[in-house]
């Protein structure tokens, strides 16, 4: 199967009925499904709305501005560093006219430290000006009516929902639930405010590839699988719950990989259902949190360019002596 040409006009959503004609599996049976083989052509970007999306808080004015890592496909960190510095100078200049620059270095700039960290230097000092990411599920629930409530109203949804920290090597914000002022907020960077500047870096060591591993997720037919609740954008408790994850395959770790392919080894991926359930396929293609994969551009879903073929292998199971009487 193949979700190139497909009349519901997403390609990343696999989308068939199967006519009982052409199956005719008995009712009494069961079916196992394996997924035989996948291959998808990577045409998304490694930096892109679900990773690289945080924002410049202001503690004086309670605003939040949204800067955007411009998306494409870095196989680099040290790629970042001018583009970081070009969008931090356009969004700290927004809400902080005293700023005359921004400075961004990678791995310690020319005294190499291989630390895989930023480094951002702002100045003159901005003591008001701080970064912040969020990866909120549900609804953020700041208290009603507060400043920080009123300034998350700009937040996107992309960027609600994000895993920049993990590129910036930061802290992020998980809930926003009771507080009032953006002072409160968990600061993305390590901060230290001098005289003449202000010394941001990265806690922890980056990372450009944030997802592991292309999800195929089965919503036609019942999988009998469990996933924890972090898989799931729908829930924020930590718990064990039913999931539509068929299969997980994992992404190179060479980012310049362009092509995708999996060969199922030994029944890896493996759902059982009743002969009579099997009347249509729904599968779409996502990200470890449910998310749907990135587009590159708004139309590449539709055109097609975003798509992937699979094969199945489906083994009819007779119930012990079934065989015999038909």
């Amino acid at each position: 199967m193949s979700s190139e040409d497909n009349s519901n006009g997403d390609a990343r959503v696999l989308q068939m009925n199967v006519p009982t004609q052409l199956t005719n599996y008995r009712a009494q049976t069961k079916l196992r499904l394996t997924l035989n083989t996948f291959s998808c052509a990577k045409t998304w970007y490694s930096i892109n709305e679900t990773n690289g999306i945080f924002y410049v808080g202001n503690t004086v004015t309670n605003t939040l501005t949204e800067v955007k890592i411009p998306y494409a496909n870095y196989t680099e960190l040290d790629q970042l560093t001018s583009e970081l510095q070009d969008q931090l100078m356009i969004a700290i200049g927004s809400t902080s006219p005293t700023l005359t620059s921004v400075t961004v270095t990678y791995n310690g700039g020319d005294d190499k430290d291989y630390q895989n960290k930023f480094r951002i230097v702002l100045e003159p000092a901005q003591p008001d000006i701080k970064f912040v990411a969020f990866s909120v599920s549900g609804d953020f629930q700041a208290l009603p009516g507060s400043n920080l409530q009123t300034a998350l109203g700009s937040v996107s949804i992309a960027g609600k929902y994000n895993d920049s920290d993990q590129v910036l090597g930061g802290r992020v914000n998980r809930s926003t639930a009771g507080l009032a002022e953006i002072s409160q907020l968990i600061e993305l960077f390590q901060s230290q405010y001098l005289i003449d500047s202000t010394v941001c870096k990265s806690i922890y060591p980056c990372n450009i590839q944030t997802n592991d591993a292309l999800y195929l997720r089965i919503t036609s037919l019942p999988t009998h699988n469990i996933e924890s609740t972090n898989l799931s954008t729908f829930t924020n408790s930590n718990e064990m719950i039913s999931s539509d994850i068929w299969a997980k395959i994992l992404l190179p770790s060479d980012t310049t990989t362009d092509f995708i392919r999996y060969i199922d080894p030994n029944d890896n991926f493996v759902i059982e259902v009743s002969g009579s359930q099997f009347t249509s396929f729904r599968i779409t293609l996502t990200d470890s949190k449910a998310r749907l994969i990135t587009l590159a551009s708004p139309t590449q879903a539709s055109d097609g360019s975003i798509n992937y073929s699979l094969s199945i292998k489906v083994e009819e199971l007779a119930p012990i002596g079934l065989s015999d009487i038909l």
